[in-house]
């Protein structure tokens, strides 16, 4: 239990410090297009490479965001935070 306990405190640890050195402003994208109009797309910005599924860049006085495209799955997720989920829960499993 204490390996558990251990582990998983060494896991929110890590998706801290990464949070804390994470910010994107997508300055490099084209507003008003949709990643991932029909399958997953990757987008490479600063930060990493994003999968973006049915995501609309949009700006709006001057800030660009991403928003969902309604009544469908959407999603954006950087890879490198999925890496550090999987090798996580890899740890507390070996444990």
């Amino acid at each position: 239990m204490k390996k558990l306990f251990t582990s998983i405190i060494l896991l929110c640890c890590a998706f801290v410090a990464q949070a804390a050195d994470l910010s994107e402003n997508f300055s490099s994208l084209t507003k008003g297009t949709t990643y991932g109009s029909s399958s997953a797309e990757t987008v490479s910005l600063p930060s990493g490479n994003w999968q973006a599924l049915k995501m609309k860049l949009n700006e709006n006085n001057g800030v660009k965001q991403f928003t969902f495209t309604s009544n469908t799955s959407s999603y954006l997720i950087l890879t490198i935070l999925v890496r550090l989920l999987l090798t996580g829960v890899l740890v507390v499993i070996t444990n």
